[in-house]
């Protein structure tokens, strides 16, 4: 799910980096920029994605950049629903006829090239320093 999301996120970013600024990604958000916390709102949950902290902020930029745009969002989480709305609307079009696809199994999981590239880097460099750490200095070292 994690790179659809990217997909997804990029897919917007680029849209609005077209639509408003010539193609060129918007200079970051002020570090004061916050969305609107749509805390307690129903039919909303939080669900985390981890995405490349510069894909976050290329998006943060657009949405700090275009919120105020007729097609900008008040709130960055409404920038991301939007995103998401294109996106799945893209899919159903170019793979179900336009249809909506049926619920995912709720144990459906994907798995994110770039993600488990990470995952699998972290793990090694982890392996080794335990092994290291369990591995007794050699007496000829003195």
């Amino acid at each position: 799910m994690a790179g659809l999301v990217e997909v997804a996120i990029g897919h917007e970013a680029d849209r609005l980096e077209q639509l408003y600024n010539e193609g060129v990604p918007f200079q970051a958000a002020p570090t004061r920029a916050q969305g609107v916390n749509p805390k307690g709102a129903s039919g909303y949950r939080h669900q985390t994605y981890y995405l490349p902290v510069a894909l976050h902020a290329r998006l943060k930029a657009a949405w700090w950049a275009t919120k105020d745009k007729p097609e900008g969002a008040p709130a960055l989480a409404g920038l991301v629903e939007v995103a998401f709305e294109r996106e799945a609307s893209h899919l159903e079009q170019l793979y179900n006829e336009g249809v909506p696809f049926p619920p995912a199994p709720a144990k459906a999981r994907g798995i994110s090239r770039a993600a488990a590239q990470r995952q699998g880097e972290w793990l090694r460099g982890e392996w080794e320093r335990r092994r290291q750490a369990q591995t007794p200095p050699d007496a000829t070292d003195d």
